[in-house]
């Protein structure tokens, strides 16, 4: 009996002792949580900043300090077809002013980023009655101060407090800035430092000449300054690049300015001010700083090239495709825009944007269409170098006026503009002059790339893109090849040929003008203009295929072949360069600091 008393007086004991031990671990737990509320609060002070940074420093890179440590590891995305932490039933960004200096005093070989560091000014809207907070995209930038202006000048009136949010490798992190107190229409200021990076900035050099680049196609605008990074939110933008001699800044829009600026160390140094007067999505906005020269062939279309790559750099000269300059090249080019610019405007209707200018660069790609000042990849040749520049023009209706809503709507913008560069090229005298391809032969090689790289997971033209990184669906050939046989599928259910499908694109690019476009928006419209035409919608856009098989049943029809089936390897009637879609990466060499080596 003694025994058996004492037995369940220690067992009550131990039970004691654990009930205790859980009570204890219990409230650690709430301890925990209530310290994390309390350093999230904290953190939105923003006293772990300098706030005594006078606003108009931005040649200095010190005055960004590093960026406070996360708070939540994820937050959710308020459009999970949308790849960016803005809320736009808060706020809508409606207006950038973004001032930035480019250290281009760092060499290629030794693989350091130079940095890109300054502010950028937004103008903001509220959508509801009550302040809360405004998010905003970022990627492994560093943020500094964010300060609200005064509603006429740039006098400080608030330091806001913000925070840093989520850590997700496709989206990056969002910056949280509380609105407390703020008016329903007003700006914000956020300093920021970025470096080049495998994303935006690009750090190159051609022939041991150095240049940088801004490439922030599809969702990389948040890598190098703070933005609402969707097409949906189109912006207008007044854009200012400070460099140091020799080096110039071009850039998208049209340039305004040009002003000597206090100099860096020994160096002097030139702000270059670009404004884009129609709003854009924030992938367009982009310059480039290298030693350029230029050439003109109309008083609007002019060609920028990089200058002093050969030895004989007195004569700007540099063998790129036989004999020819980087000057003659340059000319060349600007003559094919010249001869297109009709043909597109009779297809698609005025050119809207001002200038045309491009600038030819040593890329990994062959173009790029920064409204105003179109990427062009150098040393192009044959079919391929007319066709990226009609491809790139084109974007100034399909893309940049009119802009794919989604990632997952990008088919649009490239498999619509694709149908039309083709037929631009194809045209009589842009043929005879520029390119001996026939039709057939360019059709067959368009779906012989298409076969022979083809990805049934990537096969869709309207994908699921949620949680997924878009830039594997743009590198595809899917939302090019694949949706212009899609193009040509319709024209020929419609009827009328090229010119119907024209007049189809041309009420598409009214109707969504200087705004955004879905899929659903382009079923919609093209079953209002052809209400008795039977679409396939689901087979083409949401269907996997394994080979290419639709697109050889439109190329068997097109042609009325009775044996056309593609070869399983592209023709070998170009370089190996022009295997690849406009905007896609080239099987080229071009030394990088980003990569450690050579892209190849």
């Amino acid at each position: 009996a003694v025994v058996s008393t004492q037995s369940g007086h220690y067992g009550r004991g131990v039970l004691k002792i654990f009930e205790m031990l859980v009570m204890f671990l219990n409230s650690l737990l709430f301890l925990s949580n209530l310290l994390s509320c309390c350093y999230g609060i904290i953190l939105f002070d923003g006293t772990d900043f300098n706030s005594s940074v006078p606003l108009d420093n931005v040649t200095d890179p010190k005055h960004v300090p590093k960026t406070p440590r996360y708070i939540r590891p994820v937050i959710p995305l308020p459009d999970a077809n949308d790849h960016t932490f803005a809320d736009f039933t808060r706020y809508n960004v409606t207006h950038y002013e973004i001032n930035v200096t480019v250290d281009m005093g760092v060499e290629v070989a030794t693989r350091d980023k130079p940095r890109v560091w300054g502010y950028v000014t937004l103008t903001y809207t509220r959508k509801n009655n009550r302040p809360s907070y405004l998010r905003l995209d970022t990627y492994r930038i560093d943020i500094g101060n964010v300060y609200l202006l005064g509603e006429k000048s740039n006098a400080t009136v608030q330091t806001l407090k913000r925070r840093l949010e989520g850590k997700d490798p496709t989206v990056g992190r969002a910056l949280t800035v509380k609105m407390a107190g703020t008016p329903r229409t007003g700006r914000i200021r956020v300093f920021f430092t970025a470096w080049a990076n495998h994303r935006a900035i690009n750090f190159a050099e051609d022939n041991h000449k150095k240049f940088l680049y801004i490439l922030s196609q599809p969702i990389f605008s948040r890598t190098w300054f703070p933005c609402q990074d969707s097409p949906r939110a189109k912006a207008t933008v007044v854009m200012t690049v400070t460099v140091t001699e020799p080096y110039r800044a071009v850039g998208m829009g049209e340039e305004v300015g040009q002003v000597t600026v206090p100099t860096m160390g020994t160096h002097k140094m030139t702000s270059f001010t670009f404004r884009m007067s129609q709003p854009i999505p924030t992938y367009l906005v982009g310059f480039v700083v290298a030693e350029l020269s230029s050439v003109s062939v109309t008083p609007n279309i002019r060609t920028w090239y990089v200058t002093g790559v050969d030895a004989d750099d007195a004569d700007d000269v540099v063998r790129v495709v036989g004999t020819m300059s980087r000057r003659a090249e340059a000319e060349l080019l600007g003559n094919m825009a010249r001869d297109l610019m009709p043909i597109v405007t009779d297809y698609l209707g005025p050119y809207t944007w001002g200038r045309y200018d491009m600038v030819t660069l040593m890329i990994r790609f062959a173009g790029m269409e920064i409204p105003n000042m179109n990427y062009i990849r150098t040393g192009l040749f044959g079919y391929m170098r007319v066709l990226t520049i009609a491809h790139e023009l084109i974007h100034s209706w399909i893309g940049n006026t009119m802009t794919a809503r989604y990632a997952s709507d990008l088919w649009i913008n490239e498999g619509l503009t694709m149908y039309v560069s083709v037929e631009a090229i194809l045209n009589g005298s842009i043929a005879e002059k520029y390119h001996d391809m026939p039709a057939q032969s360019m059709y067959k090689y368009f779906l012989a790339i298409t076969e022979s790289n083809f990805r049934p997971e990537h096969s869709m033209l309207n994908p699921n893109l949620t949680g997924h990184d878009p830039i594997k669906y743009l590198l595809s050939y899917v939302p090019y090849f694949k949706a212009m046989f899609f193009m040509k599928e319709l024209e020929h259910k419609v009827g009328g040929g090229p010119s119907e499908m024209m007049r189809f694109f041309r009420v598409l690019v009214s109707r969504f003008a200087y705004t955004t476009i879905s899929t659903a928006d382009f079923m919609r419209v093209f079953e209002e203009e052809y209400p008795s035409v039977e679409v396939e919608w689901e087979r083409w856009l949401k269907e996997p295929e394994n080979t290419g098989k639709w697109e050889k049943e439109v190329y068997q029809r097109m042609f009325h072949a009775q044996n056309t089936g593609a070869p399983s390897t592209p023709p070998r009637v170009l370089s190996k360069d022009a295997t690849t879609p406009p905007h896609n990466v080239f099987p080229t060499r071009v030394r990088s600091n980003v990569t450690g080596g050579d892209h190849v």
